[in-house]
């Protein structure tokens, strides 16, 4: 399987984007014990295998693309985990399911009508008190002032007050929030990055904000900065 950048393939992936990916599967699995759980939008499947190490009972990943699952079944599927070819919006799993449902950069690849039909999905396949993991690029770091995200496979990035509110009208209850790669608020203001991209200082100064402030691991968010990354729980 080739990467395009759209997917994350194992090996085949640079560190950053590896790291990102493999700490929010590292974080779910602590959610997992004991429990049915959806992987949906799972890609390759690697994540799925993560999340049956926290002690899953059985994990179901889900993916759009049959190549993707192909891969994963290819690499990945045991008595303990299976994947199926679908789309996130049209799930084919009977009422209240799955104990915890995992969505890692999923949202921001649908279209409006597609996203809403994805989260009645989710909400309709957990069980009553189950938990939603989501995750999504904060529209303010990765594509700030901009009508359509920098990410050519991206629908439609979020900010965390437009990300909350969607959650909560398909009746989902916010928990707890997250981030990834949390950065100062002042150097996620639009001129103030223009400025230094100006000067010719980005390259430099960029990786210097996410070392004092974090990396990929999963943490809660600071004061006074802004995530590339949210990462939302959510409960039924």
């Amino acid at each position: 399987m080739k990467f395009t950048g759209e997917r994350y393939i194992p090996g085949e992936t640079r560190k950053i984007i590896e790291e990102d990916h493999l700490q929010r599967y590292h974080f779910a699995k602590n959610f997992s014990n004991h429990k049915i759980v959806l992987d949906i939008a799972c890609g390759t499947g690697y994540g799925s295998q993560i999340i049956k190490s926290g002690g899953a009972n059985h994990v179901i990943g889900v993916d759009i693309s049959s190549e993707a699952i192909d891969y994963a079944k290819n690499k990945f599927n045991n008595d303990h985990i299976e994947f199926v070819c679908r789309p996130a919006d049209d799930l084919p799993f009977n009422k209240a399911y799955f104990d915890l449902v995992v969505s890692f950069e999923t949202i921001e690849h649908l279209d409006d009508k597609t996203r809403n039909n994805y989260l009645k999905e989710l909400y309709r396949t957990m069980k009553e008190g189950a938990q939603l993991i989501i995750s999504t690029p904060n529209k303010l770091v990765t594509s700030p002032r901009r009508d359509k995200p920098r990410n050519k496979y991206h629908f439609r990035e979020y900010k965390l007050n437009e990300l909350k509110d969607i959650l909560t009208k398909n009746n989902f209850q916010i928990k707890s929030i997250y981030g990834q790669r949390q950065i100062k608020k002042i150097f996620s203001y639009f001129l103030v990055r223009k400025f230094i991209y100006l000067l010719g200082w980005f390259n430099k100064i960029h990786f210097k904000i996410y070392d004092e402030a974090s990396g990929p691991e999963v943490l809660p968010i600071k004061n006074g900065y802004e995530p590339t990354y949210f990462i939302v729980i959510a409960k039924k």
